[in-house]
């Protein structure tokens, strides 16, 4: 069973042959009761053989597994439940011994148990994608993929990446810091823990175990968009990395459900009859001294929904989370935050002097187009991510076969330049110069100093009149070049 986001519980797995298919009962049929019991008291008593729990979000979801699990002399259990679309029905329906069901709705359901601890590949989109399986296996095999991984993405320029760490049960924390270094570009302090004094009465924490990320040399820092995907089996290590990947706002947390919330440091005690019993011995807190894992764990910033839609989606095989994360990497850094003002556009001799080093918004961009694409009235549309200092030239130029038809055609087009929503063609620089045997004259702007966040650039050109280069005609209309610019924070 499954709990959606409106309260209702459904069944998300129906056995093939089983009682509960035989009677009638169809995916995603509302549980009402269980003998007679409304069925949100049967979760509630339900005490999970895997208790205790830190988080109640875990417990709860542990508990819709075990509410149906019985001994088998029970014989059966009357439900009371509704098919989608139809009414209320009563059946009785027998115990029998399968764990399929509790299979199917384990944390770890689908985990191969042959895992390397570190999986990457990238997505028919063109995103990378990082699978942490534990932190826990060998350190040096980890970190060598690890670095295999970001090194690939930096040199085929790989738009954003996602980190998949459902499955991830913990590990070495300082390994999990180390790793999530590689998307920072300076060291930061992430946190520490704290031992209670049975003295004092109050917990104490040793400057010299302060927790830090430091980052590799900058080839292997990875500065594009990262989207973070957890669950409720993302414990300990795990929830260390999730937690640093939120600091500075660097990636979303996309997940249906929090992380475990067991941040604390443990140690194994023998008892008699060897009998192993491990204790949390420490509290893990953030920079600040903070306890910012326990019982609550790592919340997703971007929260998929629960829903029988959702649920069915995935008991089909389809991942929606993975689904709402490649969305979000999607958006550049910068996206959907209104900047301060516009860039600075560069006064005449520093445009001049930045021609022939300055790359364009065009070489920036995502989207590449040919020649056929510029032949004939329309938008086309850049998607651009830049640093605050990055340097750029934003253009529109054109080519004629001769001086006289460069003239004549020019005398035919109107330019409208437009940046962040103001009209800027009388600050435009032009230059001629030639393409090959071609004559050419560009109108042109250099932009630095970008404030973080989204912009908008558009160039509208208007052919007033059929034009022709020497070459071909071209249509009159506009010709638009849209540009989104995101500048990182």
């Amino acid at each position: 069973m499954r709990e959606t986001d409106d309260g209702k519980i459904i069944a998300n797995f129906v056995l093939s042959g089983g009682s509960a298919d035989q009677a009638g009962r169809k995916w995603g049929a509302e549980i009402l009761s269980l003998d007679g019991k409304p069925i949100s008291d049967v979760i509630d008593a339900t005490v999970p053989w895997s208790s205790p729990f830190s988080n109640p979000i875990n417990k709860r979801l542990q508990q819709l597994r075990y509410a149906t699990r019985f001994k088998m002399d029970k014989g059966q259990v009357e439900v009371k439940f509704k098919n989608p679309g139809g009414g209320e029905q009563t059946a009785k329906l027998a115990v029998t011994n399968e764990r399929d069901s509790f299979n199917f709705s384990s944390f770890y359901a689908g985990q191969p148990p042959t895992s390397l601890p570190v999986e990457f590949n990238v997505l028919p989109n063109g995103f990378g994608y990082i699978k942490v399986n534990s932190f826990l296996d060998n350190d040096v095999l980890s970190i060598q993929v690890w670095e295999r991984a970001i090194k690939y993405f930096n040199d085929n320029q790989v738009p954003g990446v996602i980190l998949d760490m459902r499955n991830n049960g913990g590990g070495s924390a300082w390994l999990a810091d180390q790793m999530a270094a590689y998307f920072f570009d300076k060291e930061i302090v992430v946190g520490n823990t704290a031992y209670y004094n049975k003295g004092s009465g109050e917990f104490y924490m040793d400057p010299g175990d302060q927790a830090s990320m430091i980052p590799p040399p900058a080839n292997l820092q990875y500065s594009g968009p990262v989207a973070v995907i957890v669950g409720p089996a993302c414990a300990s290590a795990c929830e260390f990395f999730s937690y640093n990947m939120t600091i500075n706002g660097r990636a979303a947390i996309v997940g249906q459900y929090p992380t475990e919330g067991a941040g604390g440091s443990v140690e194994d005690f023998m008892m008699p009859e060897n009998i192993q019993v491990q204790l949390t011995i420490g509290r893990a807190v953030d920079a600040q001294g903070n306890v910012h894992l326990e019982g609550k764990g790592v919340v997703p910033t971007i929260k998929v929904p629960v829903t029988a839609e959702t649920l069915l989606k995935q008991a089909n095989g389809e991942d929606v989370v993975l689904e709402a994360a490649e969305k979000v990497v999607s958006q550049p850094l910068g996206a959907g935050l209104t900047p301060s003002g516009p860039p600075k556009i560069a006064d005449a001799a520093a445009a001049k002097s930045a021609l022939s080093s300055a790359p364009y918004l065009e070489d920036k961009a995502r989207e590449k187009y040919n020649a056929a694409d510029f032949s004939k009235p329309g938008t086309l549309a850049y998607t651009v991510s830049l640093a605050q200092s990055d340097q750029v030239i934003w253009t529109s130029g054109w080519c004629a076969t001769t001086k006289d038809i460069l003239e004549s055609n020019f005398k035919a087009f109107k330019f409208k330049f437009v940046l962040d929503g103001q009209d800027v063609s009388s600050q435009a620089q032009t230059v001629d110069g030639k393409s090959g045997s071609q004559e050419c004259r560009s109108l042109y702007y250099v932009l630095t100093d970008w404030p973080a966040g989204e912009h908008r650039l558009t160039t509208t050109v208007t052919y007033t009149s059929k034009i022709n280069d020497g070459t071909a005609d071209y249509a009159p209309g506009d010709y638009v070049l849209d540009y989104s610019v995101y500048v990182k924070p």
